[in-house]
């Protein structure tokens, strides 16, 4: 029986290797090192309403009015909420506990802003300001506006 090298059959099996499995694409990281690019993941953080707008208010129904606002997720990684404040520091408006500080990606979360108190006639404009571990938005800043009518006649219907 002849023999036949080793060498003759080695170039098909290893085309047939590297056919079924490619080696992911080399990159540069920013360090200049060479690497594999692997999809990143963040949080992504969305508001909603986009403005707190109690409008105009009777003194004689400033206990009445809360805005619920919801913050979500869209992102892929956990969206963590690290404080929310006003940015002027007003006490016209009370900010309620958040539900929850850990957001899930594709989920959502939510605190209430009521109105508290303030003189006739007065309108008020302040910030919520929102921090969290968004890379994109750090500081989410949502805006809160109310105005106090001078009586209760003056409260719109």
């Amino acid at each position: 029986m002849k023999r036949r090298p080793l060498a003759r059959y080695v170039p098909p099996v290893l085309a047939l290797w590297s056919a079924c499995s490619p080696p992911p694409a080399p990159s540069h990281d920013y360090d200049g090192a060479i690497g594999v690019d692997w999809p990143d993941t963040q949080p992504d953080i969305v508001v909603d309403p986009e403005i707190v707008d109690f409008g105009t208010v009777a003194p004689s129904r400033w206990g009445e009015h809360r805005v619920t606002v919801t913050i979500g997720n869209v992102g892929d990684a956990d969206l963590q909420i690290q404080n929310i404040e006003l940015e002027d520091g007003t006490d016209v408006f009370e900010i309620s506990y958040i539900q929850s500080v850990l957001v899930p990606p594709d989920n959502s979360t939510w605190f209430e802003v009521a109105l508290a108190p303030l003189s006739p006639g007065v309108l008020i404009e302040d910030y919520l300001l929102i921090d969290s571990n968004d890379p994109d938005e750090p500081v989410y800043l949502l805006p809160v506006y109310a105005e106090a009518a001078w009586h209760a006649a003056d409260d719109p219907p």
